[in-house]
């Protein structure tokens, strides 16, 4: 009854597709890149300029140790020179060490992945070296909360290193130089700190 009273029946005369077609595909819709994105293609192509040297991984090994050696005979020369004992308060050392042993396997490795286990233990040195030097252990009531934010960076950092084709070995060189260089330096100013206070 209510389709015999419509006055206007042109749209009937319109072609219409009675077929079913299946929804497009949507990898055909790639979805738009994020400003995270574009820095991180930006900084890939940055360090990918910097030519920085390959080395293998048994290579990577012995340059861990061998830092690890250096810097603990530091710890011990001014142990010794300054008639006291600082690894009490030195010792958040090994843990910095721990963390660029990591990343310069994955130098040696050409593998990005690494960072992530690095980044966490890398960010734990950190709080950690500030709970001994300053002896507020107390802190970790309220430095827990930077846990889950270390591990997010950890993770979220690899990932988007991951969607770039050919990064991996530029981020992993890269970042062999770089935990390197700062894992030495926190651990000398570490050791420094830690023989002042002893």
């Amino acid at each position: 009854m209510s389709r015999n009273q419509i006055t206007d029946r042109h749209f009937a005369d319109a072609d219409t597709d009675a077929e079913f077609k299946l929804l497009s595909d949507a990898s055909h819709y790639p979805e738009p890149a994020s400003p995270f994105d574009n820095l991180f293609s930006t900084l890939t192509v940055t360090l990918g300029d910097l030519r920085i040297f390959r080395i293998s991984v048994v290579s990577s090994v012995f340059g861990g140790l061998t830092l690890f050696l250096l810097v603990n005979m530091i710890a011990v020369m001014l142990s010794t020179l300054g008639g006291q004992n600082i690894f009490p308060k030195a010792w958040p050392i090994e843990v910095f060490l721990a963390a660029n042993l990591l990343m310069l396997i994955g130098w040696g490795a050409q593998t990005h992945w690494l960072m992530l286990p690095a980044g966490i233990v890398f960010g734990n040195a950190l709080i950690l070296a500030y709970c001994t030097l300053t002896g507020r252990w107390s802190d970790w009531v309220f430095l827990w909360m930077l846990e889950p934010l270390i591990v997010w960076f950890s993770i979220a950092i690899p990932v988007k290193i991951n969607k770039i084709q050919g990064a991996s070995p530029v981020w992993a060189r890269a970042a062999g130089v770089f935990f390197s260089i700062l894992s030495v330096s926190l651990s000398v100013i570490t050791i420094v700190v830690a023989y002042y206070l002893s």
